[in-house]
């Protein structure tokens, strides 16, 4: 490789660089929407590079792309698709517990990579997220955030059963100590 190549190489590294950090957004499911009138709430992580815009495109993509890589136009959508709310759901449900985490990120489906794939990974960043895109929430950051929540989650049941048995003997010491105060019951026959 000579220097005129290396150096197209690293200018065309940059530029990518440059439009991922303008166009891609990290997001993270913080909390699932417990009823059909409340919204699911997401974590956003918009970096101070990040250019903010309309997403009508996304909006208005046919339901019949499956595939990450595959793009639609707007102009070729006759009808703006409806998403069944319960079909998305039942899709990309993210387990919620680290055993059900774990067995699920066990039974994931890795993708297959293809061609086009490498090729849009620069343009869209999706080639090194295809495992990420196809199984949402089974990352390992996912699992270990997972196992410490479950941590904690154990630790804090540990702390209010022993809290609770506390109270249980003081109570238990605290009517023996009024027994004992009123003195000795005298019964005349």
């Amino acid at each position: 490789m000579d220097a005129k190549q290396f150096e197209e190489k690293v200018t065309l590294v940059k530029e990518i660089a440059d439009v991922l950090r303008k166009n891609v957004v990290q997001a993270r499911k913080v909390e699932e929407a417990s009823g059909p009138d409340e919204k699911e709430l997401w974590e956003l992580e918009i970096r101070e590079d990040t250019e903010l815009g309309s997403n009508e495109t996304i909006k208005q993509a046919k339901k019949g792309a499956n595939h990450p890589g595959s793009r639609v136009n707007p102009e070729d959508s006759e009808e703006p698709s409806q998403a069944d709310p319960s079909d998305s759901e039942s899709e990309h449900k993210i387990p919620r517990y680290y055993s059900q985490l774990k067995k699920a990120h066990k039974a994931r489906v890795i993708p297959e990579l293809r061609e086009e794939d490498l090729e849009e990974s620069f343009v869209r960043g999706a080639g090194c997220h295809l495992d990420a895109l196809y199984n949402p929430g089974l990352s390992k950051q996912d699992l270990q955030r997972a196992k410490m929540q479950e941590r904690e989650r154990r630790k804090r049941k540990k702390a209010k059963k022993k809290q609770k048995q506390k109270e249980a003997v003081l109570q238990g010491e605290g009517g023996a100590v009024e027994n004992s105060e009123r003195g000795p019951s005298t019964h005349e026959d």
